[in-house]
């Protein structure tokens, strides 16, 4: 996958679908994903396939819920969290597996004729000459689910963002899904990606969250050290030394070369060429030696 912004030229190789992502550009990978196929500026840059084929707006779907943002408003219902939004068009899409809305319809119809409702009507009128009848406006169902909440006392972090993440593939099942992911990688997360059938779909993942050593989870994976270049080199490396790349990539230990040991510093070298975009492949098999 190509991705041209302006003069910048970002490359994603899509042979392994569960990438991390490394260097400070790959925010401008997500920010082109964000405005392309969420906000829909159509000309705010151009995707291309493997083919050198433009990627229509309809044929990628990009899913990303920013680490940090309101999340409680989920398990709130709140009127305008993703849970209440998607739930709500769950349910009108769906009327046949959620049969209590329309027993609480009508319900609501009934009310009308209640003998309360025929008291309430003297009241308003006493004293004067005056008709008025109760008329139902449109039955809100968002508002009623607005009533519902989860609680997630004892529910982890990196749990509740994948239950939102969950929504929202479940929506967009049918379609091509890029998933960027900034919360804090656990094992917890690396098993939920890898029960997934992943031939319609691609897991970016921001290395400065990775929070556990169990990417042994993960049969297949690669890192994508990012440029805005239009070059790409591509390395295989043993698996156990996933590690230490992943960690030499990080902005603090970027920002503190000094103080990193010898072998950290020439294998930060390696990867310092800034008009090169470096593919990094792992594997439990291959050796090779770092310099």
């Amino acid at each position: 996958m190509k991705i041209i912004h302006e003069e910048s030229v970002y490359l994603i190789p899509e042979d392994n679908n569960i990438v991390v992502l490394a260097g400070a550009k790959q925010k401008d990978i997500i920010d082109c994903f964000t405005n392309q196929f969420v906000k829909k500026k159509r000309n705010y840059c151009k995707v291309l396939d493997s083919e050198n084929q433009p990627v229509k707006p309809t044929e990628l779907n990009f899913i990303y819920y920013p680490y940090g943002s309101d999340i409680n408003s989920n398990f709130e219902f709140g009127a305008k969290s993703i849970f209440n939004i998607e739930t709500t068009n769950l349910i009108q899409e769906n009327e046949n597996d959620f049969k209590a809305f329309e027993l609480i319809r009508e319900g609501l119809r009934s009310l009308t004729t209640d003998h309360g409702m025929y008291k309430l009507r003297e009241i308003l009128t006493r004293n004067m000459q005056c008709n008025i009848d109760f008329e139902m406006s449109d039955f809100n169902i968002s508002k009623f689910i607005s009533m519902l909440d989860i609680n997630v006392d004892d529910i982890s972090a990196d749990k509740q963002y994948i239950m939102v993440y969950n929504l929202l593939l479940f929506v967009s099942r049918n379609q091509y899904n890029v998933v960027y992911i900034d919360f804090p990688i656990t094992q917890t997360v690396l098993k939920w990606m890898k029960s997934f059938d992943q031939d319609n779909m691609m897991f970016l993942l921001n290395n400065d969250y990775m929070a556990c050593d169990s990417y042994q989870e993960l049969e297949k994976f690669a890192m994508l050290i990012v440029s805005n270049k239009d070059y790409i080199e591509k390395y295989e490396y043993d698996l156990n030394q996933f590690n230490n790349i992943s960690y030499i990539q990080n902005p603090y230990t970027m920002l503190h070369k000094q103080q990193q040991t010898e072998k950290n510093i020439r294998l930060m070298e390696q990867f310092e060429d800034k008009n090169t975009t470096f593919y990094l492949t792992f594997n439990d098999t291959y050796t090779q030696d770092i310099l």
